[in-house]
């Protein structure tokens, strides 16, 4: 009897608990709608202000769509970044945009150290709890929507969708969804947006085919690859506007990082190392690196710029393929710029990438890229003119593109100079920017 009396009190005790964590989020909901980030307004801000306000009497701009970007995941992934490059870059072409991310998330840091305007929220700590978070970011648009009044709700994960659609509803609005990976995705999550951007053509033809299956083919889907900010990199190459010498190359190493290397080719590889073995592929790449070194008997070094939970596992490894002295562990780097230049050429060997951006921050900084045919790697690089693309999971094409790629050190330079320009004439920032903004009015031309 005792026991069960005890039973009855931890759970009314943890239910309680919940209850009190609920409310806290619902109040939660109702501030940060009610008060938007960030607390300060640097003077670009302010100056950004008074030209809303401004073409609000002008009416130019003021046509365009009132946008609200939504990235509610607490993580610093490819889907965060875009989200923060695809805000930034919409903010020089239109002033009607604001974003809502995560409280004391990575992006809500980056933007107060922007200091772009934002709303935020705690509804992501139970985002797992779908009907909650649900629920409790429902209250938090409708807030949001009293502060600024979207027509335009542009989401990046699958679970902010409902409470966005809900709002859209409720105001004439419409929904728009960015796809950025290449899983199946559940069908319920295809009645919520207007729109639907693939990252990649395989993700669009994708949608495609199961919006098909649902009869909704009256959903817009296009392609358009994620954003990635130019800016440390133009600033680099005006610093850095010619190829490195090896001396250069060998004199960064040993300086910043204590590698000794010699005259000997280097890849770069910019990837984390995530539990999925899989998405990234490391060990794709060293077995290719293996065959290269062992097999045939050309020494090359690989600069691993990236951290995560296999990193032990992929140590061991490039110990047991006797190539742990030609791999460097770099883990998390700010000289990710720097690490593409000094390197030859840039390897990526990831079997499932949607569209990894360090394809165009390698290529803008004139590097070749090697990458994974049947992955985003096909929509970036122009096989044997910008760089090459290797049969998926076979280590024997990427030790084949390796090797090619040091036997023709010129060849690769050429690529190298090519993939710049075709990044800058088909993936820039404004060239993507003009693209989604086009979506935007396709969408809003909807009824």
């Amino acid at each position: 009897m005792i026991v069960r009396f005890m039973y009855v009190v931890v759970f009314c005790f943890l239910l309680f608990q919940l209850f009190a964590w609920w409310l806290a989020l619902v109040r939660d909901a109702h501030c940060m709608g009610s008060s938007p980030q960030p607390v300060r307004h640097s003077s670009k801000e302010r100056r950004l202000e008074a030209l809303t306000l401004s073409l609000s009497k002008g009416g130019g701009p003021e046509q365009q769509a009132h946008v609200l970007i939504v990235s509610m995941m607490d993580a610093n992934g490819g889907g965060e970044f875009y989200a923060l490059s695809l805000y930034r870059t919409l903010l020089q072409q239109n002033p009607n945009v604001r974003i809502i991310v995560a409280k004391d998330s990575f992006l809500e840091k980056k933007l107060t150290e922007l200091g772009l305007p934002f709303f935020s929220c705690n509804a992501h700590r139970v985002h797992t709890i779908r009907l909650l978070f649900t629920y409790v970011f429902k209250k938090t648009l409708n807030q949001v929507y009293k502060k600024f009044p979207c027509t335009i709700i542009h989401c990046n994960n699958r679970f902010e969708l409902s409470a966005a659609r809900a709002l859209a509803d409720a105001h004439n609005g419409h929904v728009v969804f960015t796809r950025h990976v290449p899983d199946i995705i559940k069908e319920k999550y295809l009645f919520y947006p207007d729109a639907i951007i693939g990252v990649s053509p395989f993700i669009s033809d994708y949608i495609r085919q199961e919006l098909k299956k649902i009869r909704r083919e009256n959903v817009l889907v296009q392609t358009i690859p994620p954003l990635f900010d130019t800016t440390r990199f133009e600033i680099f190459l005006r610093e850095h506007p010619t190829v490195a010498t090896r001396e250069e190359r060998n004199a960064f190493l040993q300086k910043t990082f204590g590698i000794s290397i010699g005259d000997e080719p280097v890849m770069a590889k910019i990837a984390n190392m995530p539990l999925d073995a899989e998405h990234k592929n490391h060990a794709l790449l060293f077995r290719a690196m293996a065959k290269v070194i062992h097999e045939k008997k050309k020494p090359v070094h690989v600069l691993m710029a990236g951290d995560g939970p296999r990193r032990a596992i992929l140590e061991a490894l490039a110990s047991e393929l006797n190539i742990r002295q030609y791999t460097h562990f770099l883990g998390y780097t700010p000289f990710v710029p720097e690490i593409l230049h000094y390197a030859d050429f840039m390897v990526l060997t990831s079997n499932k990438e949607a569209c990894a951006t360090v394809y165009f921050e390698a290529g803008y900084l004139r590097k070749a890229c090697v990458g994974a045919k049947k992955t985003g790697a096909e929509s970036v690089i122009v096989h044997e003119k910008t760089g090459l693309l290797y049969d998926n999971g076979n280590a024997d094409a990427v030790a084949d593109a390796i090797e090619y790629l040091i036997d023709n050190p010129e060849k690769a330079k050429t690529m190298g100079l090519a993939a710049h320009q075709h990044i800058v004439d088909n993936f820039s920032p404004e060239v993507l920017g003009n693209k989604i903004q086009a979506l935007y009015k396709r969408v809003g031309d909807l009824p």
